[in-house]
């Protein structure tokens, strides 16, 4: 198994505008999809969760970076960010519960369990989230950069 770094399919690179042929590796296994009609949602759970994949999904295809080996990723960050949105319905009902003794006295309280496992999600989202670019800062990495169509007018208009 490979160390180290993933490598970036080289529509990535372009995008980042990394054009230099050395560094291209070819096109990545598996074949780029336009529309996700095929793909089976009802693996995921909630309508929310296929929501999420459908809008990611649809991101994705509009960079054409989308391919058969992105599905399953994809999928598995959908049900996360789905389970995080029900942690933050949970949390809202009260972050902690009070614990009674035998007479009614309050002698604790008890921290709702929906907290800790929302801060154990907060890192894995926030790693797959800026490894498909749907954070901000990862989401420069594909702005597009205009490219000027003649080298002789691009050249021109530097000196304007």
């Amino acid at each position: 198994m490979a160390k180290g770094r993933k490598l970036l399919p080289d529509k990535v690179k372009k995008l980042r505008g990394e054009k230099r042929p050395e560094r291209m590796q070819g096109d990545p296994p598996g074949e780029k999809l336009t529309t996700i009609d095929h793909v089976d949602l009802s693996v995921l759970k909630t309508q929310r969760a296929q929501d999420i994949f459908k809008q990611m999904a649809n991101y994705l295809i509009k960079w054409e970076i989308l391919t058969d080996a992105n599905i399953l990723p994809l999928a598995v960050y959908s049900s996360n960010i789905d389970l995080a949105f029900t942690c933050l319905d949970e949390m809202q009902k009260g972050l902690f519960k009070e614990r009674f003794d035998e007479n009614g006295n309050v002698i604790g309280f008890i921290e709702n369990p929906y907290v800790n496992l929302f801060n154990k999600l907060q890192p894995a989202i926030m790693r797959q989230a800026a490894e498909y670019g749907f954070t901000p800062v990862s989401s420069l990495k594909f702005a597009r950069k205009e490219e000027p169509k003649d080298e002789l007018q691009a050249l021109m208009d530097t000196f304007k």
